[in-house]
Formats: structure tokens, sequence, C-alpha cells
């Protein structure tokens, strides 16, 4: 079914598009012709969105890419500048986009003044929560990865997740799953290994968003009462390792190899046994029902958070 089909039942769709979505978008702009951004992909997204008269988003994603840390201000200039260009590429005939034939710079658009309301609602209390989650994996994490520990970690996380965070995250453990359990490929995303301790902090803190904004697309309601209007909105990223995280996965599949065929679990390490995912997958479901009869009306408590973030930045080597 195309996509575009889903506005006849009253919800149209919305591109919700990562930050490095948004930072390919404006450098085919910066550099035009040597732009080395996979091109063919952005025009395709972008000619497809015209085509069927679909909506792009990209709030969040330009908090990320305009919020400075140190400061913990949104940089203005910065963050209309990357709205501007993201904006017009999606309102230039796509034509004259591949062609370059257009003037960005003479349109003149201004750089309003970020006010406060908007600032409450970009700054969301949400991204610390799962930036500090990420931070405890990083600790588990530089005390050893040996396949012998993989279990025990993950419990500590849990663990921890329960009686101190005192929220209980999913696409977080997915990934504490994956990495405690020895699948290397999804350490890239917080850098593990790395000597260098900034390096690791930003990409936590990069990882962070990339979930917020996953989060983010799953929830229609609030969307809708963003943009103002009915909507089914897509997660559009070109990160793998996010996409594979976030994404519905079957539990099991067949694998034909010349002479044989095998069945393969397709989501979970090969070192976590049967019974103790059995184990896992109950206690984690019975963690969350218990909170959520518990506290229907729960408040993050912001300062709290911010100092179990101090404690696990200055506890990573």
């Amino acid at each position: 079914m195309e996509l575009a089909e889903f506005s006849k039942n009253g919800e149209n769709i919305l591109l919700v598009l990562d930050s490095c979505v948004c930072i390919d978008i404006v450098n085919i702009f910066s550099e035009k012709e040597n732009s080395k951004v996979d091109k063919t992909r952005i025009y395709n997204l972008i000619e497809y969105a015209q085509k069927h008269n679909i909506n792009q988003f990209s709030l969040y994603s330009l908090v990320e890419s305009c919020y400075d840390r140190k400061t913990k201000n949104i940089l203005p200039g910065k963050f209309f500048d990357f709205k501007n260009k993201i904006d017009f590429a999606f309102q230039v005939p796509i034509a004259k986009l591949k062609k370059n034939n257009y003037n960005f710079e003479s349109l003149n658009f201004k750089a309003p003044e970020i006010k406060n309301q908007l600032l409450n609602l970009l700054m969301d209390e949400r991204v610390n929560i799962f930036y500090a989650g990420l931070l405890k994996i990083c600790e588990i994490a530089q005390r050893g990865l040996k396949t012998d520990c993989a279990e025990k970690n993950i419990l500590e996380f849990i663990e921890w997740m329960e009686n101190e965070l005192d929220v209980i995250l999913g696409y977080e453990y997915m990934l504490a799953l994956q990495i405690f359990g020895g699948n290397t490929k999804f350490r890239s995303m917080l850098k593990i290994g790395s000597s260098a301790k900034e390096k690791i902090l930003k990409a936590a803190w990069a990882t962070a968003w990339d979930l917020f904004h996953a989060k983010v697309s799953c929830h229609r309601d609030q969307l809708t009462q963003i943009v103002n209007q009915k909507v089914y909105p897509i997660f559009v990223t070109k990160d793998s390792n996010l996409f594979e995280l976030i994404s519905p996965q079957v539990d099991s599949y067949f694998r034909y190899e010349h002479t044989r065929l095998s069945l393969i679990d397709g989501n979970i390490p090969q070192c976590y046994s049967k019974s103790f995912m059995d184990i896992l997958n109950k206690k984690f479901i019975e963690l969350n029902l218990k909170r959520i009869h518990k506290n229907t009306n729960r408040t993050i408590e912001s300062e709290r958070i911010k100092l179990i973030i101090k404690r696990l930045e200055d506890s990573l080597n």
C-alpha cells in the first residue's frame, strides 16, 4: 500500500526527519555541486513528498543540531538557517533543486527570536533520561564485556532503572541487551572501547537524541497537537544501527545454507540462554505493568536526573 493512501483514513503522513537526514539536506545548499551527501536518496525523498503532498517535521532534529551543551542555549541563527533550507528544499520544484536552478540567498529569510514557549517545547527533559540510561550502559561496559558477564550486566542495568533512575527505558534496554551480549556493531552507537571520554559522552548524547526522535515519531497525539493536524508519522533516518534497533524484527527465521536448513534467532545475541531470556522478558513485562499501575501521573524530577548524569559522567574513564 502506498504511504499516501493513509490520508484516506483522515491521517496525513508526516515525515519525521532524523538529524542526519536534515544535515544532508542542509549540505546540499551549502556545497551544491561539491556536496558529498547521497543526493539521489535525498532527492527521491523530496520528490516523493512533493508528488504526494506529504509534509515533513524537523523541529527536534534541528534542536539537536543547534543546541550548545556548554551554554545550554539554542543557537537561533543556525537553527533558523537550517530550518529555512530544509523547508525550502521541500517547497522548490524538484527539477530545479536537482539542477541547482534556484537562488536560496535571494529569498532573504529572517530568523525570528526563539520565544520561551518554544524553548519549553523543545528542551524536553526526556532526552536527559535517555542520556542517563546510555551513560549507565557505558559505565557497566567499561567494567568488562566478556560473554560470561552478559547476564549479570543486563540484570544490573534493569535493577538500576528500577531502583535509581525510576524510569524503565525500552529502546535503551534493547541496546544494552545487544551490547552486553557481544553484538559489536551496536557498540559504535556509544563509542564503547574509545579511550577518549569526550567521544563517549558526545556519542551518548547524540544517540539519546536519536532515540528521542524515534520515540516522538510514535506519538501521534503529541505530533498532532504540534502541527495542528491529524498525522500518521513516519521516522526517516539513514542510520542502519538505529533503524535495526527500533524497527520490528522477527524473533527467529529459517536460513538455508547449501545442504542444510537451520533455525536462527533474529534479535537476541546467542550468549543469552532461552531460559534466561524467558525469565528476563517476564521480569521486564511485570516491572512495566507494575509501574504503569503505580505511577500513572508521575512527573520527571529533572534536578535528580541531572545529578545522576553528573555522577555517571564523572565515573567514566
